[in-house]
């Protein structure tokens, strides 16, 4: 996705400094308007390109913050309290939650079975005292759950703004790529007798002819797809309408 995309933006720029070096050419055919059409769509991409990246950055270090808390809480606050309790009140009925939980649990039943854990632990909070916790070992085991708690919800929220950045990225090429064609047909029937700036534009475009003349494809690299466009005059209809 993102070679693509870098690949749309890199043509962009191109197509951008080929309008500039021959403006005089294109005058009457590319519009002012028409023409900063692609600069915006340029810039619109850049700026998701940079919220995608730098979401995935923060879901790299969001991960690394959950497995951080979740050990803490585990070494910190979960185990010494099940070994504690084990050693004190192996005949209660809230034994089975004062138990270290699955070693290989998911993180939302670590935070259930944490919760639990002080909750019963509430209830024989002066014999696992008289064993050897710390006085507020209850306050820090809940503490722990909620930063751990809190940051899944973090990721999530981070998980949410780069699928919107990769969905803003999408549909932006595809508004870019259809521009991209309508252009190549204004382009190209205004050039048509300049060999050299033909081959410029082709060059910078990746254009390719079907084998009917009136039918143009623009390669966006898009997994080897190739989307057709009309004549000229369609497309000069098309950009108006862009």
């Amino acid at each position: 996705m993102w070679s693509r995309q870098a690949q749309l933006i890199e043509t962009l720029d191109q197509v951008n400094e080929f309008l500039d070096t021959n403006r005089e050419v294109m005058t009457g055919v590319i519009t002012s308007a028409a023409h900063q059409h692609f600069s915006d769509s340029r810039e619109r991409m850049v700026e998701h390109m940079k919220t995608q990246d730098g979401q995935s950055r923060s879901i790299h270090a969001d991960v690394a913050t959950k497995r951080r808390l979740r050990e803490q809480l585990i070494r910190t606050h979960i185990r010494p309290i099940a070994a504690v309790a084990k050693a004190e009140l192996a005949d209660v009925g809230e034994m089975a939650a004062l138990t270290m939980p699955r070693r290989r649990g998911s993180i939302v039943a670590l935070l259930a079975a944490s919760y639990g854990m002080a909750e019963a632990a509430r209830i024989h909070e002066a014999s696992l005292l008289a064993g050897g916790l710390a006085p507020g070992f209850i306050d820090g085991l809940v503490a722990a759950t909620d930063a751990l708690r809190d940051s899944l919800s973090a990721k999530k929220q981070t998980v949410g703004l780069r699928v919107a950045a990769t969905a803003g990225l999408i549909n932006e090429a595809r508004v870019a790529t259809k521009r991209l064609r309508v252009l190549d047909s204004l382009i190209r029937a205004t050039i048509k007798d300049d060999n050299v700036l033909l081959d410029r534009w082709m060059s910078i475009s990746r254009i390719t002819s079907r084998a009917k003349p009136s039918t143009l494809v623009v390669d966006t690299g898009d997994s080897g797809r190739d989307g057709a466009v009309g004549t000229s005059e369609a497309a000069a209809e098309g950009l108006k309408a862009a």
